[in-house]
């Protein structure tokens, strides 16, 4: 937009089938004007770069969990895009299931998990959303 030539480059061919890719990811998000010359003519296109968003199933779950007292775990899931989160509390040893539950919920939740008679340190929970990423929190 500024006039400034970003880059340049000469081409010989011998047909007129030729297809030259250029990789604008580099660029920033803008509006570019890539101009094609040969003797015989002059054609100038727009090129508009835009951000590519990131797409969800890429992020990671963002799943927290932290001890509220001897007995009690607080767990925390923000960020979801589509309702349904299986949580799994496994034994650190062996990862053996002990409880397990489904949680119809969107967008994000806050649940307390009381276990009698064992300790925090002796779990794990197995967090995985709808889908299916998964998120492990060792206490």
């Amino acid at each position: 937009m500024n006039g400034h030539k970003l880059h340049q480059r000469k081409v010989h061919v011998k047909n007129d089938d030729l297809m030259v890719p250029y990789n604008l990811d580099e660029l920033p998000c803008g509006e570019y004007q890539v101009r094609i010359s040969t003797d015989d003519e002059e054609v100038v296109y727009t090129v508009e770069t835009k951000e590519r968003p990131i797409p969800t199933e890429e992020l990671p779950l963002m799943a927290y969990g932290k001890l509220l007292d001897d007995d009690t775990i607080n767990l925390a899931v923000i960020g979801l895009t589509e309702p349904g989160v299986e949580v799994k509390v496994k034994t650190e040893k062996g990862g053996r299931v002990i409880y397990e539950e489904y949680i119809d919920q969107a967008e994000g939740f806050k649940k307390d998990f009381t276990f009698n008679g064992i300790n925090p340190e002796d779990i794990y929970l197995e967090v995985t959303d709808a889908l299916g990423r998964t998120r492990i929190i060792h206490f």
